[in-house]
This record gives C-alpha cells, structure tokens and sequence, in this order.
C-alpha cells in the first residue's frame, strides 16, 4: 500500500514507537525520582529521629535573660557579659541534632479585639529570629561557635518551630535581641523531638511536574516531531495544556502571597517616614471618575499646602512627625489636591464597570491576577501568530511550548503578581496590550482574500498598542515596531499608506487618535498641561520636582538589570539580595539579580544575526528594533526611575521577542521535519534553551520566598512561608 502523501508532495515518516517508548519511560522515571525525593530526601528528618535518644536537658538562662511578670521570658539591654541567650545542655553529653522551639501567640493577644475586612479577628503568626552558637571543646575548654544566619522559628504551622542544629553538639545557645523587657516569645524547646512523616502532594507534582516539563522539552522529544499547524484542533488542545499549568502556578503565588487578603484599604502612619498607603488607589481614581471629577477624594492637611516645599521628603517628614496627617505616599499631589498619576485605562475598563455593576470597590490583588492570567494567554497567542505567520510549515508544538514557557518566566511578571498592589496594574496592563496588539499586528500581514493585509486586525492592534501611553507609557515604545514588522507592506507591496491601502491605513492611525487626544485633554483637565501626567508631582523620598542625577549613573545601574550575579545562599529561601551600591544617590530598591543571569536562555539572542540568511528579512529588522528599543527603555528606566525589580518588565519582553524567533529559525533546522533529527549546532543550542528553564524555574521558586525584597511572602503571609521552608528542614 502506497503511503498517503501531503499536499506539499512530502512524504511523512512513519511514527517512531521506540521513541516514544523512550519518552514514556523517561516520564516514568521521573515519577519514581520525585516518589524517591518526597519519601527519602524531604522526609529524611523523619527517618533521622526515628531511633534518635530524646535525652533530658538543662536550661540555662543567660544574664541578658530573665523571666517576666507574666512568667515568661524577656530580654535585658545588651552589654558586654549580659548576653540574651537561652542554653540547652544535654545530661547524657548526647548530640543535639534537632530543636522543636514553641512559640507563644503574642500577635493573637495583640490583636484580639481587631478585625479585618472580612469582620474576622485578625490573626498573624509570631515570628522568633535568633542565632544559634555550638559549643565544641576538648573536655577542659569549650568554645562557642556562633552560625553567620539567623534561624527562624514561628507558630504559623506545627512545623515551623523545628531548628536542624546537627553540628555534634551536646549544648546550644540560641540568642536573642530583644529590647529591654520585651518578651524573648518562645515558651517550650524539646530536644531530639521525633518528627512526624508528613508526604506533600504539592511537593511531589512540583517536583515531578518540573522534572516531566525537561523530559517533554528535551531536543530528543516527540514534542519537536509534531508540527504545529497540521490541521488538527488536537494541537490547540495541546497548547492549553502549558498555558494551565501557567496560569495554576500564577495563581498559587498570588494566594502564597496573600491573596485577595494583601493590600487592602488604607495603612496608616507606615515605616517609609509615617506616611499612609491607600492600596485602594485605583479604586479610588474610579470612584471619582464616577463621580465626575479627576482628583481623589482623600483628605489633605492644611499643613502639606502650607510647607514651602511639599515634594522635599525632609521638610515632609519632620511635618509629619509634628502631627500632620494624613500623607499618602506615591500620590501626586497638585494645588492642595491629590491626583493619581498611574496609567488611567486601568481604571476605565476595569475599575469602573466593577464598581457601577456590583456598587462596590475593585480588589487591586484581584485586578491584578486578572491582568495576568491574561498576559498569559495572550503570550501563547504572539507564539503562535509568530509561528504561523513566518514558520507556517517548520513550527513545531515543541518549539512553542518551550518558547511559551521562556517568555512567560522571562518577563519576571512574578514580582507583579507576588506584589499585588496598584505599583503592578500599569505594568501588567501594558503588557497584556502589547501582547495582544503585536499578535494582532502580526496576524494582520497574512493575505486576505483581497490580497491585502487585514484592516480589522491592524485597527484592533493599533487600538491596543495605543492603550500603553494610559497604562505604563515605556510600552509605547512597542509602536515603533510596526515600521520594521510592515516594511515589505510598506515599501515593496505598497499596502499601506497609499492609494491601494487607504483603508488599513486608517484603520492603523486612527485608534491613536481615538485613544491619545482624550488621555491628553484629561491631563489638561488635572495638571493644565497635555503633556503633563503628574509624575513629578508624586509624594515619594526624593524631589521629583527638582531632581538632577548624573547620567553617569545609568550605566552601573543598567549593569544591575542585565549581568548582576545573584546572592544564592545554602538555606531557604536560597536566594538574597547581592545590593546596588552606588556612589552617588540614586533611588534603589533591593536587588535580585540581572535578568541574564536569571535567565540565561537570553543569551541566545546573541543569534539573532542567523535570521539575517533568511530570504523574508523582516524577523531580522523586528528583532534588531527590539534590541535598540530594549537597550532605550534600560537606560530610560536607570536614569528616570533607579532600581527596582517590577520594572523588569519594561524591557524582558523586548529580549524574548528576538529569541522567539531564534527558537523558531532553530526548530526549523531540523534535518526532517517529521523526525526528531536536529543538527548538531541546533540540538545544541535546545539543549541549552531547556537548561536555562530549570535554572530559571529555580530562580523564580528561590525569588518568590527571598525574604529582602519588598512585599517579601513572609511578610504577607508567613503561613505559605513557614509551610514551604518546612520542605528544606533536612538542610
């Protein structure tokens, strides 16, 4: 029997069943490592005090220590020989291997008679930091050896008083800072405590889910085999399947992150200089929309119209700590009013219709996960408006999903989404419009049946592309990639701007006008400018108004967004934040790291010149425009804005693009189309690509739980913290 052949005139191989054997036991085997790991490796505390001696033990209190009118134990003022430790000393000289460390509720107490939104009595953890110090000597002299980290201990879960000591020790200190007369806040510490198994069925799918995604994405894998666009709605069901799995981790770092609970209401007099922070900003900028003005409806003191110079933080502070009240931070604040100068389509389309539907308030956590969970969808749709627009015939489902996964974690849109508040709603709601714009743009060159390029697709796309000057004005910049993406329209085919494609012309300069007069005439209306957005008007740490900062600084700072190395430490959360030291002021939020060394697979851009050999150049110049645009937008960040880890997204999309089509060329490289048979430059450049995704999945887990970066899990929700710290406990 002839085999049946392809439109093409190709004749496809036959299916390869060793390979998929291959695959299948490959996915086994990484079922089994992760059973191993959860039952053997992160229970190993288990096994460890199974047959372990619960010796008895003397507690000896140090000088700094004593013990309180309500019997518990408190803190002395720190001096010289009057230390604040607490001693545990076995009797038997046995080993001290691990600590259960009780906590006493004294945040429960605190807060007793409170409540929060939901009407329930707040309840949030304790959590005791100390450092633990070994004694280690001969039988005559004894030394203490004090550890370089603090340990943690709280009453967040039941597991989240145990300390893995394990040094070969008979005696432990654990010392405390504590104020004068403040409570220590630990009550019981048993030694050598058996440690319940406890096996983590989240655990166990992370870690096999992980170890599954690198077998699946691996350059041998039948996924490279099937083509994208073969006619079957199988292959979409497919691609469902990474933008759930994105979604379903999007989701659980919210909720790790506090939820719809974080960032709420007003916080009054908080750490930055006794301001007050209303997390309901843009719920707020609706309600007065609503109600027919453009300013917020937030009291304002006297005081504030009366200082000489209310955008300078020292004379504003030392107001402040006089009695002035209240002052928001990150509010603009212009002729005795306070006015909200973040991107204003947020409010409009999501704000507003929410509050005159259900008559209440928008949650900005909420806006927030939205926003995202379609930026995620919309990522796999630019994947494959790419693929079917300049990889029709090559793209595989492989390369998609390997690209989808790349440009969803390389974006580092987890900070948006772990920091829920109004900060992430421009940043997140640009991108969502440039995503979809570019995809639109995209689409819109395929042929229609008139031969021309698609007038709705390219209004649509424009409509959205201009939605950025209200969201985060950076993503406008994505604009200027419509010269390069519709060159040959343009130029050789003559379909837009002339006679012949008058109408998608219009159709493409229009929605600017639709979208960008009314932003203009609503600055006129706050600021009496068209050109003013109130940026410098804002109540923030430094003089927005009259701010001059070398340019020399740019450059240092555009290093810590590219190339600085991460701090990884050998504890959880196994990531730190490196600093950003400069010498002269600058504004400058903890550090995470550079986002190549984050992401390594953005090196691959570096391949961009390869696209130059193919006979449609128009990926070549798209990608060289994104490389420009992205080296403007680092510097324009560095210079206008210093450091801070959210506006990553500014510019990683911009880098993925270019490497989205690096992906793409090399997936077309393979030897035959329906086998997986790549050459030996491309196999290897995937296998870095896969490589990269681990250490980038890694990357975010670590970066998630880094307790020094601003909206830390720990201190919006301790609970998800202390749960996940508790997987490492055999460390």
């Amino acid at each position: 029997m002839a085999l049946p052949r392809r439109t093409d005139g190709h004749v496809p191989g036959p299916r390869c069943p060793v390979r998929c054997t291959v695959t299948g036991a490959l996915l086994a085997v990484a079922v089994l490592v992760a059973l191993t790991l959860e039952i053997f490796v992160f229970n190993l505390p288990t096994w460890q005090t199974a047959f372990d001696e619960r010796p008895s033990a003397q507690i000896i209190l140090g000088s700094g220590v004593s013990y309180g009118d309500d019997g518990r134990l408190v803190g002395a003022e720190e001096a010289e020989g009057n230390e604040q430790y607490v001693e545990i000393r076995t009797d038997s000289g046995a080993s001290i291997d691990y600590l259960n460390v009780t906590v006493l509720p004294l945040n429960a107490e605190r807060w007793a008679t409170e409540t929060d939104h939901h009407g329930q009595t707040k309840s949030k953890p304790d959590v005791v930091s100390f450092d633990v110090l070994t004694a280690q000597g001969n039988g005559t002299t004894t030394t203490w050896y004090e550890s370089t980290a603090q340990s943690t201990v709280s009453n967040a879960t039941d597991r989240a008083g145990y300390v893995h000591v394990a040094a070969r020790s008979s005696a432990v200190r654990l010392r405390f800072h504590a104020g004068a007369d403040q409570p220590l806040g630990i009550d019981e510490i048993t030694v050598n405590p058996r440690i319940p198994f406890a096996f983590n069925a989240v655990r166990a799918l992370l870690v096999a889910g992980i170890l599954a995604a690198m077998v699946l994405l691996r350059p041998g894998s039948e996924l490279y085999r099937m083509r994208l666009f073969d006619g079957s709605r199988r292959r979409c069901a497919m691609l469902a399947v990474p933008v759930a799995v994105q979604i379903l981790l999007c989701v659980v770092a919210w909720q790790a992150a506090g939820g719809s609970d974080s960032f709420r209401g007003i916080q009054e007099q908080s750490a930055i200089g006794g301001h007050d922070f209303d997390w309901d900003q843009y719920a707020n900028l609706a309600d007065a929309l609503i109600h027919g003005h453009t300013n917020l409806s937030l009291e304002v003191p006297p005081e504030l119209s009366a200082l000489e110079n209310p955008y300078d933080a020292p004379s504003r502070y030392d107001a402040i700590s006089a009695g002035m009240t209240p002052v928001y931070w990150d509010h603009a604040y212009y002729q005795g009013k306070y006015y909200s100068y973040f991107g204003v389509i947020p409010a409009i389309i999501a704000y507003m219709p929410y509050q005159l539907i259900t008559g209440k308030w928008l949650v900005t956590s909420i806006a927030v996960l939205v926003f995202a969970v379609i930026v995620l969808v919309a990522a796999m749709a630019l994947m494959v408006a790419i693929a079917r627009s300049f990889f029709p015939e090559t793209a595989s489902v492989g390369a998609t999903v390997m690209m989808y996964f790349l440009f969803t974690m390389g974006t580092f849109m987890m900070c948006q989404v772990t920091g829920a508040n109004f900060y992430s709603v421009p940043g997140l709601s640009s991108m969502m419009f440039t995503l979809i714009g570019l995809s639109l743009w995209i689409s819109a060159k395929r042929p229609t049946r008139s031969g021309g390029v698609s007038s709705t697709k390219v209004f649509l796309g424009s409509l959205c592309m201009a939605c950025n000057l209200g969201c985060r004005p950076q993503f406008v910049l994505a604009c200027a990639l419509a010269l390069p993406l519709f060159w040959n329209e343009i130029v050789h085919k003559r379909l837009l701007f002339s006679k012949r494609g008058l109408l998608p012309t219009v159709m493409a300069i229009v929605p600017f006008f639709l979208v960008f007069l009314p932003l203009l005439a609503y600055n006129y209306a706050r600021f009496g400018s068209f050109l003013d957005f109130g940026s410098n008007y804002n109540l923030t740490g430094f003089d927005m108004t009259n701010i001059n900062r070398p340019l020399r600084l740019m450059l240092p700072v555009a290093m810590y967004y590219l190339i600085q190395p991460p701090s990884i430490q050998g504890m959880f959360p196994f990531f730190s934040s490196p600093g950003t030291p400069l010498d002269l002021w600058a504004p400058n939020e903890p550090a995470v790291g550079g986002v190549i060394m984050l992401m390594p697979a953005l090196l691959a851009v570096l391949l961009v010149a390869r696209l130059r050999k193919r006979e449609d150049r128009t990926m070549f110049a798209v990608a060289i425009s994104c490389l420009v645009l992205a080296a403007a937008v680092v510097f324009v960040d560095a210079e206008m804005c210093g450091y801070s880890w959210r506006y990553y997204l500014d510019f990683t999309w911009l880098l993925l693009l270019p490497l989205t089509f690096v992906v793409f060329s090399i997936d077309a490289e393979r030897k035959d189309r329906d086998a997986v048979s790549w050459t030996p430059y491309a196999k290897c450049v995937m296998t870095f690509l896969v490589v990269s995704l681990f250490v980038a999945a890694l990357a975010h887990f670590g970066l998630l739980f880094m307790t020094s970066r601003y909206y830390s899990v720990m201190e919006l929700n301790p609970v998800a913290y202390f749960q996940v710290a508790d997987w490492f406990l055999m460390m």
